[in-house]
């Protein structure tokens, strides 16, 4: 008994939504650093501060 064309396609879209969300999440924790990095270099280079609540 073979699967046909539309449900091994649909097998496939779990496993690659899950590999995408991996990806996403392992750039996102990866560039998190970075922001308060940005956030001092741009501060510096600003000619004026805001004030943080």
């Amino acid at each position: 008994m073979s699967a046909t064309p539309e449900h091994s396609e649909g097998r496939l879209l779990v496993p690659a939504l899950m590999f995408i969300a991996l990806v996403v999440a392992a750039v996102g924790s990866l560039g998190a650093p970075l922001i308060t990095s940005v956030a001092t270099s741009f501060a510096r280079l600003a000619p004026y501060r805001l004030e943080v609540c």
